[in-house]
């Protein structure tokens, strides 16, 4: 039952008032690192990272770069402000890789920002030590804690062993942003979600397919995932291995339902398959762009704002609102909606619902 480890954090405040580190280079000397014995929940997990910050009121970490920890790239346990504050606590143009377990864990946030701040390899180091569930981003209120009303601008979660950003408990996280950036899967889905209520994307490139929409009691939530201004692929081109995660069959969108809303998004299928996803009237698609580029693509709920379907390849387009001859129904149309193929060109068909 005993554990070997050298540090718990390289650098760690505990009930600060203020706290700032900046232009610091961590090294986990993962491959010289002694260490030994089984620890944690799942897997191999040795507390040893670079940064961790509890129960500090003021702080942030800017243009830090944490690698091979055989735990966290930064750890973040903040209280609830006694005023209910948003806190700002974060990072800004960090960078962890091939660490352990995670590169950002948050098991406790109240308003935290964290802005171009990049992981990738979690879980993929040189030397592995590879512990569950080996995010990039995991937010995980661990205890009393709760994570609400974080947000992430222009942040990266590319190629790790788990998921890039990891809703892990959601019945105490809320409010989440995402805008700008990119989350990438290969091995592991781009995002994951277990229920958490209100989470948002904003012109985001997400590569890789999600099986795990919650959706909610409305078209627009509560806690149903939302998405504006996506790009959504599975092109093999956009993941730095040449690999993307299938979640099985093709899926971009694998599940997507009632309380999901998608607006003006592109949804691209790249892959010589066939790839189905949602389900019939249930997410809205609000003046987004389905692009077979390969294979056929078909996106099934309820569509509005002029939505279109492109076809780049021959048959490409598998399903269209309304099943007008000769596809498979996709689901209702609030407005008209457009069809081009590669053999008929551009046509407009109408509404086939007053109102959803």
């Amino acid at each position: 039952s005993d554990i070997a480890s050298p540090f718990e954090a390289l650098i760690w405040f505990h009930n600060c008032a203020f706290a700032r580190v900046e232009r610091f280079n961590f090294d986990g000397l993962l491959s010289t690192a002694v260490l030994g014995g089984p620890y944690g929940d799942m897997g191999w997990q040795i507390p040893a990272s670079a940064m961790k910050f509890s129960d500090t009121k003021d702080w942030r970490a800017s243009y830090c770069k944490g690698w091979q920890f055989p735990l966290d790239g930064i750890i973040i346990d903040d209280l609830i402000p006694d005023d209910r504050k948003l806190s700002g606590n974060g990072t800004t143009d960090c960078e962890f890789w091939e660490c352990g377990r995670q590169g950002v864990s948050i098991v406790g946030a109240f308003g935290n920002l964290f802005s171009r701040t990049k992981c990738y390899r979690i879980g993929k180091n040189t030397r592995i030590i590879t512990s569950a569930p080996a995010a990039g981003f995991d937010i995980e209120p661990e205890g009393s804690r709760v994570c609400h009303h974080i947000r992430f601008i222009d942040c990266e979660a590319s190629d790790n062993y788990g998921p890039g950003l990891l809703d892990a408990i959601g019945s105490r996280t809320f409010d989440v942003l995402w805008t700008g950036g990119k989350l990438i899967g290969t091995t592991s889905p781009p995002v994951y979600f277990s229920g958490g209520r209100r989470f948002v994307f904003w012109d985001t490139l997400i590569v890789g397919g999600v099986n795990t929409f919650r959706g909610g009691a409305s078209p627009y939530g509560p806690g149903g995932e939302e998405f504006g201004n996506c790009y959504w692929t599975n092109d093999p081109a956009r993941s730095p291995t040449g690999f993307v995660y299938d979640p099985g069959g093709n899926k971009l969108a694998a599940n997507a339902s009632t309380g999901n809303y998608f607006w003006r998004c592109i949804f691209e299928n790249a892959i010589k398959t066939a790839s189905a996803n949602g389900n019939t009237n249930g997410p809205v698609y609000d003046a987004c762009t389905i692009l077979a580029k390969a294979g056929t693509l078909a996106m099934y709920g309820k569509f509005r704002g002029g939505t279109e379907i492109i076809e780049q390849v021959t048959n490409g387009v598998q399903a269209v609102p309304g099943g007008f001859s000769p596809y498979i129904n996709a689901g209702d149309a609030e407005s008209e909606f457009y069809v081009t193929t590669l053999t008929g060109g551009r046509r407009r068909y109408p509404a086939t619902i007053a109102r959803f």
